[in-house]
């Protein structure tokens, strides 16, 4: 009878230790971590009523959460080319919003063409523009924020990331401040469309941001990192012949060394970064300029790798 007794006891603590482990933290996915939600939202705002520029806005279906980060994403095509529905920026913005994150991917000012690239002072204040226009996205974000935080976002956790020219404007979103200086030339250039900020539109809002993911960008001086700006992560292919991975001219592979832009890529800007105390973390591959994109622009095997360390890095800096 003894046993009797004892075999349901046995069998009553043999369930909750296996209710307990499947319901382990181990088990459940975390927010702003892991795929939480299933579906998100497209919704398509002009960000910039001075040019019409648009965003296109991610977020999670069924989150009932009203203060959540942002990522500003921009795409790549060396400034002459790309959209705002580049199926790379299409994933990562898809996937950022499973995750619990609003993420928008922007357009901003292009060249007319590749030969407008190859001129270094119309090439500069294109990519002036760009940055300005990043900025603009941001304190669009901030300013739909204080205006009735329609996409329920946290103003004080935006990112920006980007692929190619898109990891320009976020690096230069991330490590140029107002008080850092410029060449005459690049000063004169920077004044002329703008200003720090651009002309973008929304001002009187900050465009600081969280952090930057930077997917083969480069910066136009590395004296332009300091000590207080923000995070950063960085991938890049080691022979890019596009945006260098060390400091050199751009475009090189399809102009055959033509003095156009010198820009440093992410292995000075995490050698920069660190000796700064920076929190920086580099990601080289082998091959060239983006190496995780195949030729019209979706994401490979290796952009899962990509995202799934831009993930870690960006909730580590929440």
């Amino acid at each position: 009878m003894k046993r009797i007794y004892f075999l349901p006891i046995v069998f009553a603590i043999a369930f909750i230790f296996q209710a307990c482990e499947k319901d382990s933290p181990e088990d459940t996915p975390q927010l702003y971590m892991d795929e939480v939600f299933t579906s998100v939202t497209k919704t398509t705002v002009t960000y910039s009523d001075t040019f019409g520029f648009e965003m296109d806005i991610y977020s999670p279906n069924g989150d009932t959460e009203t203060n959540r980060p942002v990522v500003i994403l921009a795409h790549g095509g060396g400034f002459f080319a790309g959209t705002k529905e580049n199926p790379a920026m299409i994933r990562l913005a898809e996937n950022l919003a499973k995750r619990g994150y609003v993420a928008a991917s922007i357009t901003y000012h292009l060249a007319s063409g590749f030969a407008e690239m190859l001129d270094s002072n119309r090439a500069t204040a294109l990519v002036m523009k760009a940055i300005g226009d990043g900025r603009a996205a941001i304190r669009y974000m901030r300013k739909s924020a204080a205006n009735g935080n329609v996409f329920g976002i946290n103003p004080d956790k935006i990112f920006i990331a980007g692929n190619s020219a898109g990891a320009v404007i976020a690096l230069h979103v991330g490590f140029f401040d107002a008080q850092d200086n410029l060449t005459p030339r690049l000063d004169s250039i920077m004044n002329a469309n703008g200003g720090f900020e651009g002309f973008s539109g929304n001002d009187g809002y900050s465009s600081a941001v969280s952090g930057a993911v930077n997917m083969a960008g480069g910066i136009v001086r590395l004296s332009l990192i300091d000590s207080d700006d923000a995070p950063v992560i960085s991938f890049h292919g080691v022979d890019d012949d596009v945006v260098p991975a060390n400091c050199d001219d751009v475009f090189t592979g399809a102009t055959g060394g033509l003095d156009v832009v010198n820009l440093c890529g992410s292995i000075p800007i995490h050698n920069n970064a660190t000796s700064k105390s920076i929190n920086s973390k580099l990601n080289t591959y082998p091959g060239g300029h983006v190496p995780w994109v195949d030729a019209i622009g979706e994401g490979n095997e290796l952009f899962d790798e990509v995202e799934q360390k831009s993930f870690e890095f960006l909730y580590e800096n929440l």
